[in-house]
């Protein structure tokens, strides 16, 4: 449905300024290679270089990496999702300008990928397994779609048609790339979004095909000259392609790929009605979320292959959890409800954007994090050979910078989180105060999530359900308990409702089959994770113990996305490594900060699980 969705909620207003105020101008700053100091990223000038079809300038320039482009394109979607819903006339003119950049690289047949344009490479697509192509084609086809529903503007849209359509022709029935696909999904969803937006089946198709032919063998992926075989980390299953989907029912592999190619194969099963297809999506999404999925909604804990482990293989220092497998596993449970009325869905699209996708930015929007571990100690990570990946601090920008941008996008467009319209009802998917107005419904939250006092207003012949959310001890609805369950929805009968929700911090208990954690416990506050740090508990957090049975008492400070927890506990005494009773100790406070807010007041220890 198309809505209009306005956040008021103070966190996420306050994050949507700083994507507007702060990010967007410091990344354009980045991908225009304005940073001294860091890894170029090529993405605009490339662009440019394209759009000249300049050979002579071509030859004199360094490229970057294949992938930079996805960068640029993500910027985008993320302006434009901004602009839908603040005027800013200089923001819009670059949006403008790099459009028409698009339009003028493209090819007369109608490829547009700026990094193989610029460098005047005329062989196309002879790697899909590594280098990105239709990644990045899906990319731009989701910017070029926000734009076009922000403003109406139709040249960047025109052209991504274009490429769409050559895409149909080399990769359709009879084409000459018909069979393979791409090593790094994300074209499935975006050709799905292509077709909703113009109608053309034929984006469908093509997406449908790239679901369903993926996996089958011989595998084309392994015929392409830059396949990497031969590697437990970088075999089919990396990519999702050992076998075909409708045949999985564990998460493997490469864990953003994974999700986005969930997300893809998720919207062709709701518009094609395959029932097959979906229940095979459900049977993955219940091993990720059960057995493979940390506490604070990060998944991808392998460094080698950015992937998948085993069932309960969840490390705590040595965790990869990127920021964008977060945001693919958000945006793959709203895609999950708009097939199916299941709160477990929402749940889980909660824990991913408060906890991992958050704590991907610092709160001055201007330093990121690529992996988000739940345990840190700067002297250990900074010598350990396994904990390279980790960075103690956030740092400005990456080699690899698919995150920053990802953030900015998915924080520009939080509204679609927070509500889901189908052809019979409206529902609330998450308690962030928001305006939501479509052709036939409009509803309007507001409240404070910790005051727990909520006013939801609705204008709709359809009918208006809200979700009952799994950390609610006691919802009471114009003045009457709701019934609750694990997880549930409830039907509002009335126009206007007062909701109160009542809940309090809670011990979370890892499970005894997750060796790293299991012994130990996290604490939670409504949506929020929460995690030890340095800074109010001192040095060597792992020799603290939390008390069970004491209060855990609620404050609010600033600087903090949520209140702070504290409560009593013990400090055992540094030993040695090994005796024959157990360390002295004296009692404490222990104080527990959102996870989401770690590192921004200096290097220290972080860690999410205590004693």
């Amino acid at each position: 449905m198309n809505a209009k969705i306005i956040i008021t909620d103070e966190l996420f207003k306050n994050l949507q300024t700083k994507v507007r105020e702060k990010m967007l101008p410091h990344q354009w700053l980045a991908l225009n290679d304005k940073f001294d100091g860091e890894q170029k990223s090529h993405a605009v000038r490339n662009l440019k270089i394209a759009a000249e079809h300049d050979e002579k300038s071509a030859s004199m320039v360094e490229y970057g990496d294949f992938a930079k482009e996805s960068d640029l394109c993500k910027w985008m979607e993320a302006a434009a999702y901004s602009l839908a819903d603040f005027k800013d006339e200089k923001l819009e003119n670059v949006m403008d300008e790099l459009s028409d950049l698009f339009a003028k690289a493209q090819a007369d047949d109608g490829y547009l990928n700026t990094y193989y344009i610029a460098k005047g490479e005329k062989q196309r697509f002879n790697c899909l397994s590594e280098m990105h192509e239709l990644y990045c084609a899906g990319h731009l086809i989701e910017a070029a779609v926000a734009y076009y529903n922000a403003t109406g503007k139709t040249v960047l849209l025109n052209a991504v048609k274009k490429y769409a359509d050559y895409l149909c022709e080399v990769f359709g029935e009879n084409g000459e790339k018909e069979g393979f696909y791409g090593g790094h999904e994300e074209i499935e969803l975006a050709l799905v979004k292509l077709y909703e937006t113009t109608g053309e089946k034929r984006y469908l198709d093509l997406a449908e095909r790239f679901v369903l032919i993926r996996g089958t063998q011989p595998s084309p992926l392994e015929r392409e000259q830059g396949f990497r075989t031969g590697s437990k980390w970088f075999d089919l299953d990396y990519y999702q392609a050992d076998k075909p989907l409708k045949e999985q029912d564990v998460a493997l592999g490469h864990a953003v790929r994974a999700v986005y190619f969930y997300c893809g194969a998720t919207d062709v099963a709701r518009i094609t009605r395959d029932k097959e297809l979906f229940l095979r999506l459900k049977q993955i999404w219940k091993d990720l979320t059960e057995t493979k999925m940390y506490v604070t909604g990060g998944i991808g804990s392998e460094v080698r292959g950015e992937r998948f482990g085993k069932a309960f293989d969840l490390p705590e220092l040595t965790a990869y959890n990127e920021t964008c497998a977060s945001i693919g596993l958000a945006l793959w449970c709203g895609r999950m409800l708009r097939v199916e009325e299941n709160p477990e869905y929402a749940d889980v699209m909660e824990r991913a954007l408060y906890n991992t996708v958050l704590s991907g930015v610092s709160r001055d929007g201007e330093r990121y994090f690529y992996v988000n571990p739940l345990r840190v100690i700067p002297e250990v990570d900074e010598s350990r050979s396994d904990c390279e990946h980790v960075k103690t601090e956030r740092v400005n920008w990456f080699g690899c910078a698919c995150c920053p941008p990802n953030i900015a996008r998915t924080l520009s467009s939080a509204g679609c989180f927070v509500w889901n319209e189908s052809k019979d009802e409206l529902r609330l998917e998450l308690w962030i105060g928001s305006r939501y107005k479509s052709e036939n419904c409009e509803a309007e939250l507001s409240g404070n999530l910790f005051e727990g006092k909520f006013t939801l207003k609705k204008k709709t012949h359809k009918k208006v359900k809200i979700r009952l959310p799994y950390w609610a001890e006691e919802v009471i609805i114009n003045g009457e308990k709701a019934v609750l369950s694990e997880s549930v929805y409830c039907e509002l009968k009335s126009d206007f409702n007062e909701i109160n929700i009542k809940f309090s911090p809670k011990i979370v208990y890892p499970s005894p089959l997750n060796y790293y954690s299991a012994g130990r416990v996290a604490l939670s506050y409504g949506p929020f994770v929460y995690c030890l740090e340095e800074a109010d508990n001192g040095k060597d957090l792992a020799g603290l113990k939390i008390s069970k049975t004491a209060p855990i008492e609620v404050v609010c400070e600033k600087g903090f996305s949520a209140p702070v927890l504290k409560v009593k506990g013990e400090r055992f005494m540094p030993n040695k490594a090994y005796s024959y009773s157990e360390s002295e100790s004296a009692p404490c406070v222990l104080t527990f900060v959102p996870y989401c807010d770690w590192n921004n007041r200096g290097k220290g220890e972080m860690s999410v699980y205590v004693r």
